[in-house]
């Protein structure tokens, strides 16, 4: 137990580096163009159903709003194995439907070693091998459900109703920053 108290000192710093490093790098992956993000994580805390939100950031550029980010997570294949995602969505104008915004695969998700980690094939089969599975949500009419136009991973149903869950969190997420 000593030894792993001292192994756990010496890693500690470095572990919480390498996710500042990693949240940094998919917040600019959402938003290439941003100089800044504010965590505005505390407007929502207490709000029903933000339970598994990690943290919401705004995104701007020049003082200008680019949009939002949302790092949550949500149960993939069991509860003891979660699915981190972030999420962006940009600003939109008043009486048109929130688009969500996913340029590209890595940028949805938040640490794609955790996701491997604790999907064991199926779950990572989703997110690494199927592109086309994160695709098809770009610009998708919010909540976002399956339709015809949006199928799950055949075999992966856990894991693709998972995403479709967070993903939906993300957004009450950014309306309720929104009306804050």
């Amino acid at each position: 137990a000593g030894a792993l108290a001292v192994i756990n000192a010496n890693t500690k710093e470095l572990i919480q580096k390498y996710e500042e490093e990693t949240r940094v790098a998919a917040l600019q992956a959402i938003f290439p163009a941003a100089e800044d993000f504010e965590d505005v994580t505390e407007m929502i805390a207490g709000q029903a159903d933000t339970e598994r939100i990690l943290a919401v950031y705004k995104a701007y550029a020049g003082g200008q709003l680019l949009g939002y980010c949302v790092d949550l997570e949500t149960n993939g294949f069991s509860s003891s194995t979660p699915i981190e995602l972030m999420v962006g969505s940009r600003p939109h104008k008043v009486g048109k439907p929130q688009k969500l915004w996913i340029p590209r695969l890595f940028c949805i998700l938040f640490d794609i070693c955790t996701v491997f980690q604790c999907f064991l094939g199926i779950g990572a089969a989703v997110l690494e091998k199927n592109p086309e599975f994160m695709a098809q949500f770009v610009d998708s009419e919010r909540p976002i459900s399956f339709t015809p136009q949006i199928t799950a991973v055949s075999g992966a149903t856990i894991t693709s109703n998972a995403v479709v869950s967070g993903l939906n969190d993300a957004l009450r997420a950014v309306d309720l920053v929104r009306v804050a």
